[in-house]
């Protein structure tokens, strides 16, 4: 089986808790993030149905990625744009009833 999708999603904005009595409430807000991931893969039943080998390379754009950062008392997290990408991939064998060996890689 091949598959390949496209989503999208929404996380809403807030305001960071700080212990920092110099800075206003609206020196620690942050808005929406916005995550769009493709991925793509494919999964197979191969050596006579004893053995399934799956994989998937996915790419994640994140438009205004709420990064945390933690300096000393203070809690922030600000609005970044980020991209991740990567490629998963694993093996499982059942040789025998009952007996299952899994191996997986991701990159």
């Amino acid at each position: 089986m091949f598959y390949a999708g496209v989503t999208e999603g929404t996380k809403g904005p807030g305001y960071a808790s700080n212990l920092d009595a110099t800075k206003t409430l609206a020196d620690f807000t942050y808005d929406s993030e916005t995550l769009r991931n493709y991925e793509a893969g494919f999964k197979t039943t191969i050596l006579d149905g004893s053995a399934r080998f799956n994989g998937s390379f996915y790419y994640y754009d994140y438009e205004d990625y709420q990064a945390f950062d933690l300096s000393g008392l203070v809690t922030r997290i600000s609005n970044v744009d980020a991209e991740i990408m990567g490629l998963e991939m694993e093996l499982v064998s059942s040789p025998l009833e009952g007996l299952e060996f899994l191996i997986g890689a991701n990159f």
